[in-house]
């Protein structure tokens, strides 16, 4: 097997994840959606694939396996979150998903370079609030998700490494509602759907409880 490993600074480590996310997500959806496209792989297995379809510019199955429909890949949305200082009327805070900081001035150039996402997704445009009229997440649900989870809200794995995880289960009659979705690495959403792991809502986000084992009970002859 070849390993790869690489060291990059925020911005440029940034840009990296989220387009092999957004590659990855691509792929999923090929295996998932109404129509496949190609065979259902492990996390690793689609994760490798969408490198090799980034770097070399080809979306290629295993041998064994029918060709991946060719798509065009769109630009790629980098997330980066500010606070608006009314009282300054500057932004302030600059932050990536994963709450590693961005200086001003980094985010004056990345607003050149790339088309700007607000804050306010509930519009005409984005709506977020979907019912039953779609199973999966649409890339704006998932924006707003990683804005508002940041990660995994069992053990806060990085978004990139993370699924958009219905709270009240889609099989179940559960709904694609921004509200009752949220982030989930494979880990702890093969914990969620294999072992119940119980998800609850607090006044800060959500959190996923395991549930305990049943008890064992002891008897002992009385003498």
């Amino acid at each position: 097997m070849c390993i790869l490993r690489g060291e990059f600074d925020p911005i440029a480590g940034a840009r990296i994840s989220t387009q092999l996310a957004a590659t990855t997500d691509r792929l999923w959806r090929d295996e998932h959606g109404k129509n496949p496209t190609r065979p259902e792989s492990s996390v690793k297995q689609r994760r490798a694939d969408a490198l090799e379809t980034l770097i070399c510019g080809s979306a290629e199955s295993p041998a064994s396996a029918p060709p991946t429909q060719t798509h065009h890949e769109p630009a790629t949305t980098l997330l980066v979150i500010a606070d608006l200082d009314t009282v300054a009327g500057q932004l302030d805070n600059g932050r990536l998903a994963n709450a590693t900081p961005v200086p001003a001035h980094e985010i004056a150039r990345l607003a050149c370079e790339a088309d700007i996402v607000p804050a306010l997704f509930n519009t005409k445009n984005q709506p977020l609030w979907l019912g039953r009229s779609t199973r999966l997440a649409t890339p704006a649900q998932r924006i707003a998700v990683i804005a508002r989870d940041q990660g995994c809200i069992a053990c806060g794995a990085a978004p990139e490494w993370c699924q958009v995880h219905h709270i009240d289960w889609w099989t179940r009659g559960g709904p694609t509602d921004i509200d009752r979705l949220c982030l989930l690495c494979s880990t702890h959403h093969h914990l969620v759907h294999e072992e119940h792991a119980e998800i609850t809502a607090t006044d800060t986000g959500f959190q996923l409880h395991r549930r305990r084992p049943p008890s064992l009970t002891v008897f002992a002859d009385r003498i």
